[in-house]
């Protein structure tokens, strides 16, 4: 038996697939950044884009196990923003664990998040022995306001 350090989550672009689906998952995450940015003002300095939105399904026992961040080299390195919405309830596990932020997000449907996609908020997928987890995720890149 083959003991993997990690295996990628199924993937698919909603933008292709979907795409009043994804006009309306985006318009949820517009607001959902405007609010962030309202709570972090500091952020307002910056319009900012997320011009891809995929849906992610991942099985049982299966995930994305390494830590990682999202821009940690020079071909993601226009990412400053990471977001996810999880589109189903996972019980026994499937959430998104934050080590440095000794802080493990549950797998509520609904539940959205955004975070840095820098090296400071490295986090995984945690695996479900036995459900299926959906989710929805992206990155924001940004252009300085003049």
């Amino acid at each position: 038996k083959r003991n993997f350090s990690h295996v990628k989550d199924k993937q698919i672009c909603l933008d292709g697939f979907s795409p009043t689906e994804s006009h309306q998952l985006m318009e949820y995450v517009q607001n959902c950044l405007f609010h962030y940015i309202n709570e972090y003002t500091y952020l307002g300095n910056f319009s900012y884009v997320s011009s891809l939105c995929l849906l992610q399904k991942t099985e049982p026992t299966q995930g994305y196990h390494l830590f990682h961040a999202e821009n940690v080299n020079w071909n993601l390195s226009s990412r400053t923003m990471a977001w996810m919405v999880y589109l189903n309830d996972v019980t026994d596990g499937g959430g998104t664990d934050f080590p440095t932020l000794d802080y493990k997000m549950e797998a509520r449907v609904g539940d959205f998040s955004i975070w840095p996609a820098y090296w400071t908020h490295h986090h995984r997928g945690i695996p479900s022995p036995t459900e299926t987890k959906y989710i929805a995720t992206g990155w924001f890149s940004f252009v300085i306001n003049n």
